[in-house]
C-alpha cells in the first residue's frame, strides 16, 4: 500500500474514530440528563453525577461541555414534558451502533439512578423504556 494511501486512511480512521466518541459523548450527557428528570426529582447527587461524569469524557465538540450541557437540559426537558423519551432514546440510539457503548451508557444512567439513594417507579420506567429506546433485552 502507497504512503499516501496509509496516511489517507489513518486521518479517515482517527476522524471517523473521533466523531463515534464524541457522538458517544453527547449521547452520555443527554441520556444522563434524561435519567435525571425520571423520578421528577433532580437530586444534587445527580448533578454532581453528571458534572463528574462529563469531566471524565474526551470531550471534542464545536461548542464546550458546559455549553452542550446547558443546552441539553433544554432539549431533554422538552422531551421529558412531551413524553416522547423512547423516540428520543432511538435518535440517540442511531449514533452508538456498538453494543459495547449501548452497554456502558445504560450502566451510566443506571449509577446516576442511585447515586440519589432513592429507587422510584420513573426510575424503573426509565430504564425499561433505554433497554427498548437502544435494542437492548
Amino acid at each position: 500500500m502507497s504512503s499516501p494511501l496509509k496516511a489517507y486512511l489513518k486521518d479517515f480512521m482517527s476522524k471517523n474514530l473521533d466523531n463515534r466518541e464524541q457522538d458517544f459523548s453527547e449521547a452520555a450527557i443527554e441520556l444522563l440528563i434524561l435519567a435525571m428528570y425520571a423520578d421528577g426529582d433532580m437530586a444534587i447527587a445527580e448533578r454532581e453525577f453528571i458534572d463528574e461524569y462529563g469531566s471524565q469524557l474526551r470531550w471534542q465538540g464545536r461548542a464546550t461541555l458546559d455549553v452542550f450541557t446547558s443546552l441539553a437540559y433544554g432539549r431533554v426537558r422538552e422531551v421529558h414534558i412531551t413524553k416522547q423519551r423512547v423516540a428520543f432514546m432511538r435518535t440517540i440510539a442511531e449514533k452508538i451502533p456498538r453494543i459495547d457503548d449501548r452497554l456502558e451508557l445504560f450502566s451510566a444512567c443506571l449509577n446516576l439512578l442511585k447515586s440519589d439513594g432513592k429507587a422510584a417507579t420513573g426510575e424503573r420506567e426509565f430504564l425499561a423504556d433505554f433497554k427498548v429506546g437502544f435494542g437492548l433485552k
